[in-house]
């Protein structure tokens, strides 16, 4: 079923992007030449040697794709590379652990209320009414990422665990270790930066993609064999998918 949710809300979701960029304030704008980008990666370089450069050029470039003039000036941003980049092995395993615990718990506790909230939905509860349908396409952890940005903690993040692409995880994860594995899926936590509000407007849209296919049913007792044969109990009816999965 979530690849059927997925075709039906993707392309909604992609025109919604296309609508929001073209339209992007200047506040949300990108405002990190490549030229400052250039010179907070030679800093660190020369700070802790040519063995940080790989992380440094991917943490610093990764880092200013993200930024935006409403998170600070260039000279804020040097600074900020500057004062949070790790290269201390310990101390970068302890960071790592404090940003998995906090992203656990966001994480963990944002699920535990979608799944709550769409019981009367998700469940045999009675008739859905619209504010239960309200309540199922309500996503409280919408505005979470662009807090993490505006504190700063996914820039924590995103300096100091580089992301990643398929074809290099595919090149190089042979030789990787669990920590490095790791370490790369950190990479992957921030990787974009969509408007809240899109957020929320897909979390709308998949409830109600959701809500749609659940109510694909099967009338299982109108089902007969070629002998006519009622195969299945008076009254049973299942939700196409896993209802007939778990059957």
């Amino acid at each position: 079923m979530k690849k059927i949710l997925v075709i039906l809300t993707l392309p909604i979701l992609f025109v919604m992007v296309q609508c929001t960029n073209t339209a992007e304030p200047d506040g949300n704008a990108q405002n990190i030449s490549q030229a400052t980008i250039d010179k907070a990666v030679s800093g660190l370089v020369s700070k802790y040697g040519e063995e940080a450069r790989f992380r440094a050029e991917r943490g610093v470039t990764q880092t200013a794709n993200l930024w935006r003039s409403s998170d600070g000036s260039e000279s804020e941003f040097e600074t900020f590379v500057d004062e949070n980049f790790i290269n201390d092995e310990n101390e970068l395993n302890i960071l790592f652990s404090k940003l998995s615990y906090g992203y656990e718990i966001l994480g963990g506790y944002f699920m535990r209320i979608t799944k709550d909230l769409n019981r009367p939905i998700h469940l045999d509860m009675g008739a859905i009414t619209p504010i239960d349908m309200m309540f199922g396409g309500f996503n409280a952890a919408a505005h979470l990422d662009e807090d993490l940005y505006s504190n700063r903690i996914a820039f924590v993040t995103t300096l100091n665990f580089p992301f990643y692409s398929l074809k290099e995880k595919t090149e190089l994860g042979d030789n990787w270790n669990r920590k490095q594995w790791a370490f790369a899926r950190m990479g992957e936590e921030f990787t974009s930066r969509v408007p809240a509000q899109l957020s929320q407007k897909y979390s709308v849209l998949s409830t109600n993609a959701d809500t749609y296919i659940s109510e694909y049913n099967i009338c299982m007792d109108k089902l007969r064999n070629e002998k006519g044969e009622q195969l299945f109990p008076e009254g049973m009816k299942l939700i196409t998918h896993w209802g007939l999965r778990d059957e």
